[in-house]
């Protein structure tokens, strides 16, 4: 099966294709609004997160219970960049060129390896000061488990970082002050992790 790869994608491909006409219309296109937006567009797909917690796991015995939780992590990837692509057709009237299919095996497969390697290294080094013990193995389910979690975790952090904050207000300030600010974001979102701390949060 041969695959077509879109050409590079330039930088305009990832703003607004909009022209807003009046206050109003400009308003509406500002980026602190295009964030609501976007919220509204996922917040289905939080609730139904939130139904099948409530109303399907909590109320199911186990193994079942965690085979649906499985199933309702799986479901949560497609379905956050479903909403996404979606904010990006109706109100940006353009496709979701960020998230596009052609390619990103490949590309998902880099940064796996990317962050799995960057991961093994600082273990390895907290391992080497003696500052890492194993206390435990849990079961392979548990790890597929987590994995589905952090992954879908990651992704909605992702989203509203890099694909709504970061290229909002690139579009609308340009390149290094939406570095800046999104980088600020991410440190006082993890502000509030265990053990961090100033120097830590400063890092981030």
């Amino acid at each position: 099966m041969n695959i077509t790869y879109p050409t590079a994608i330039k930088p305009a491909d990832l703003f607004s294709k909009m022209s807003p006409q009046g206050r109003v219309a400009r308003l509406s296109h500002f980026p602190l609004v295009r964030v609501f937006v976007v919220a509204l567009f996922l917040v289905p797909v939080f609730a139904f997160n939130v139904l099948l917690v409530f109303q399907v796991i909590e109320q199911v015995e186990e193994p079942l219970a965690t085979y649906i939780d499985t199933i309702r992590m799986l479901l949560m990837i497609p379905l956050l960049l479903l909403a996404y692509g979606l904010y990006c057709r109706y109100f940006e009237n353009r496709k979701a060129m960020e998230i596009s299919l052609p390619g990103a095996g490949n590309e998902w497969a880099a940064g796996f390896l990317a962050a799995t390697t960057l991961a093994v290294m600082f273990v390895a080094l907290i391992s080497v000061f003696a500052s890492f013990d194993i206390l435990e193995y849990r079961a392979t389910s548990v790890l597929l488990t987590n994995f589905l979690t952090f992954t879908a975790g990651s992704l909605l952090q992702d989203l509203i970082l890099v694909c709504v904050v970061f290229r909002l207000v690139e579009e609308y300030s340009g390149t290094w002050i939406a570095l800046v600010v999104s980088l600020l974001i991410f440190a006082l979102v993890h502000a509030g992790n265990p053990n961090q701390t100033l120097v830590t949060t400063t890092f981030l």
